[in-house]
């Protein structure tokens, strides 16, 4: 199964997340937006250690926790001066509430110049949209560069 695709986009970076399961479709977000930011397979052959960051974010509903994941994921990581290129554990909780939380481990490297991309400023709100169709989840994310 495809994880993710970019799709054009006027202005900013435009991708659909996919997976069998919530989780995976969140999962593939992230890989996608750490593959919007650099080079992940440089940046994985790139020296250095790698090094895992735990993040969490909840939100009201699946499209407030996906904006929240992926700016915690962003915000976390330009505040630590690394790069992420990939996703280690990542689980998904429906609070009675009907609310959710993620926990998840990044997979990060410091920063390298030749493994950049895009400086991306957020992730934008709009357009953001979680869906389930036959069997599938799809997530819809804009990303602001």
């Amino acid at each position: 199964m495809l994880r993710y695709k970019f799709i054009n986009h006027t202005a900013d970076i435009e991708f659909i997340a996919y997976g069998r399961e919530l989780d995976e479709a969140f999962k593939n977000a992230l890989l996608a937006l750490f593959d919007a930011i650099a080079y992940v397979g440089k940046l994985k052959r790139a020296g250095g250690k790698t090094k895992t960051i735990a993040i969490s974010a909840t939100g009201a509903d699946k499209e407030s926790l996906l904006w929240a994941s992926l700016q915690t994921s962003l915000s976390v990581c330009d505040a630590k001066g690394v790069f992420a290129y990939g996703v280690g554990k990542l689980s998904i909780k429906t609070y009675k509430s009907g609310a959710y939380g993620l926990r998840a481990k990044l997979l990060v490297k410091g920063k390298c110049p030749e493994c950049a991309k895009f400086d991306v400023k957020g992730i934008s709100k709009y357009d953001m949209k979680v869906e389930h169709k036959n069997k599938a989840v799809k997530a819809y994310v804009v990303i602001d560069v």
